[in-house]
């Protein structure tokens, strides 16, 4: 079966572009602040139960995924939307693999944040708790124009 990308609106009004402010791992969960790319807007997503995996991709490292996105829902499914969902997920089925399928109970579920500059796979059996941040964030020390 092929992977089936979604669109996925984690809050209400999350559509556009955001960048990954952080991505951080820590006791309280995997935690992702993202900085949308052009509205004074901050969302913070809390993965405060198991990850099973996840990973951030620089973007050259991302082309061919990018580029099978594009040729089956177009430029514009991903280029104007950050978050989504995959579907008969690829990357769960090598993570099945590798662990002889000890986790194919888990009901496993592959959320991908896609930025101009990256691509951040996480993999959990659960949702996110996400919040507005409503203070603003400190500008990070970078010439990368998402923040600026």
């Amino acid at each position: 079966m092929n992977e089936e990308w979604k669109q996925w609106e984690p809050v209400a009004h999350s559509e556009g572009k955001y960048g990954i402010y952080r991505l951080c791992e820590s006791k309280d969960g995997l935690e992702v602040i993202c900085r949308h790319q052009d509205l004074d807007r901050n969302m913070r997503l809390l993965f405060d139960q198991h990850v099973y995996a996840y990973t951030n991709t620089n973007e050259t490292l991302t082309l061919q995924v990018l580029n099978g996105i594009d040729v089956r829902y177009g430029l514009r499914f991903y280029s104007t939307w950050s978050f989504f969902i995959v579907e008969n997920s690829n990357y769960i089925k090598r993570l099945s693999e590798r662990a002889y399928g000890v986790v194919d109970f888990c009901h496993l579920r592959h959320f991908v944040f896609i930025t101009s500059d990256s691509m951040t796979d996480i993999i959990s059996a659960h949702e996110p708790k996400v919040s507005w941040i409503t203070h603003d964030l400190p500008v990070p020390e970078s010439d990368d124009e998402d923040y600026e």
